[in-house]
C-alpha cells in the first residue's frame, strides 16, 4: 500500500500543528505508528506488518525523532497515545483508510480494511436490528470497526448514503432507484402489549384495541399505516392512536390498564407486568438493507451479502426488550436529529 502513496511532505520544512518538520516525513515511519496506535501493541503492529518488534519500535522513534514529540507513554506493557500522538493517529487513520479504500475500489482486495459506518432508522433501533450489526461486526471486525449513524426518516438516510455520510443503511423502505440497491434482511415483527391483569377472563383480546387507546413506540408513520390497514383486513377498529417519546411513561400506562402499546417485539422476550394481545395474522413490516450499486463489489459489501447468506432462513436474534424500551438510544425527535 505504501507504494501507492505519494511524499507526505514536498518541501523540506512544513508544518504539522506547532511543530516544524525538518526534512521529509517518511510514510514507512508514519505507517508502522498507525499500525502500533491501531493494535495498541507493538507486537501485534509487528505480526501484521511482518517485521521484527524491534523493527517496528525503530521506525516509531524515528518518526518522534522527525516531530520533536512523544508519541506513546508505557503503562507497564501498555502503550497509551500521548495528546500529540492522538492527533497524529487521527490524521494518519484518515489518510491510510482513504488508501485502503482505493486499494479495495482497484483490486477487490481483503486485505485492504478500513472502518465502515452504517446508518440506521431510529424506529428500527430494536433487538432483532441490533443483533444484525453485532453479526456483522463479528464478520467485519479483522478489517475494521463497524460506527453507527442514527437518521429520522427515509429523506435523510437516502441523503446520508449518497453523500457517504454512511456506507449502507437499514430502512423499513425498498426503493427503486438505478443508483442504490435494496435488499431485504428479515421481517419485523411489531406485537401489541396490554396489562396483565387486564387481560385475564378476556375472551377475545383483539377487541381490547378498541376499547383503550393505542400508544405507538419504535414505528414510523408508513409502518403504523401498513400495521393499521393489515387491523382492518381483521375488522379491528383502533379506538384512539398516541405517540410519546417517553417510553417509561407508556410502559407505566399499559400496566395501569390505561391503553394498549405497540412495539417491535422480540421472541419469547416481554416487559414485565404486561401481556402480548393475541391476533389471527401476525403483522411484520420488511426491513431491508440499502447500499450504492457502485459499491457492490467492495468489502464492506461482500461481507453484508456473507452475513446475508448465512442468517438466511435463520431466526432472529432475541434480546432484553426492557431494556430496549429504557435505553439511552431512544431519544426525543430533536436530539435524534442531532
Amino acid at each position: 500500500m505504501l507504494y501507492i502513496l505519494s511524499s507526505f511532505c514536498k518541501s523540506n520544512v512544513c508544518k504539522f500543528g506547532k511543530t516544524e518538520l525538518k526534512g521529509l516525513m517518511n510514510w514507512n515511519h508514519l505507517y508502522c505508528f498507525y499500525e502500533v496506535a491501531r493494535h495498541q501493541s507493538l507486537k501485534k503492529a509487528a505480526i501484521s506488518l511482518g517485521n521484527a518488534s524491534s523493527t517496528i519500535s525503530e521506525q516509531v522513534k524515528k518518526l518522534e525523532d522527525s516531530l520533536d514529540i512523544k508519541l506513546f507513554n508505557r503503562i507497564g506493557r501498555e502503550l497509551i497515545l500521548t495528546n500529540e500522538g492522538e492527533e497524529v493517529y487521527s490524521y494518519a487513520k484518515e489518510i491510510f483508510e482513504k488508501g485502503k479504500r482505493l486499494i479495495d475500489s482497484v483490486t477487490h482486495n481483503d486485505t485492504a480494511g478500513y472502518s465502515v459506518k452504517v446508518g440506521l432508522e431510529n424506529h428500527l433501533e430494536t433487538e432483532s436490528v441490533y443483533g444484525f450489526l453485532k453479526d456483522y461486526w463479528d464478520g467485519y471486525s479483522d478489517f475494521g470497526v463497524v460506527e453507527t449513524r442514527r437518521s429520522k426518516n427515509l429523506s435523510q438516510s437516502l441523503y446520508f448514503l449518497e453523500h457517504s455520510v454512511v456506507d449502507w443503511l437499514v430502512s423499513s423502505t425498498s426503493i427503486n432507484d438505478d443508483r442504490f440497491k435494496s435488499v431485504k434482511i428479515f421481517d419485523l415483527e411489531y406485537n401489541f402489549y396490554c396489562s396483565a391483569s387486564l387481560i385475564e377472563g378476556v375472551s377475545d383480546e383483539a377487541s381490547l384495541l378498541s376499547e383503550l387507546p393505542m400508544a405507538k413506540f419504535g414505528t414510523n408513520e408508513n409502518d403504523s399505516m401498513n400495521i393499521k390497514n393489515l387491523l382492518l383486513e381483521e375488522g379491528i377498529y383502533l379506538k384512539e392512536e398516541l405517540s410519546s417519546d417517553h417510553p417509561e411513561f407508556l410502559i407505566q400506562l399499559c400496566r395501569a390498564g390505561k391503553l394498549i402499546l405497540l412495539s417491535p417485539g422480540q421472541r419469547g422476550v416481554g416487559i414485565d407486568g404486561l401481556s402480548k394481545i393475541t391476533l389471527q395474522k401476525k403483522l411484520t413490516v420488511p426491513t431491508y438493507v440499502l447500499f450504492k450499486r457502485k459499491d457492490e463489489q467492495l468489502l464492506f459489501i461482500r461481507k453484508l451479502r456473507d452475513l446475508i447468506a448465512d442468517r438466511n432462513g435463520a431466526p432472529l436474534g432475541t434480546g432484553n426488550l426492557v431494556a430496549q424500551f429504557l435505553s439511552a438510544n431512544w431519544k426525543s425527535p430533536v436530539d435524534r436529529i442531532n
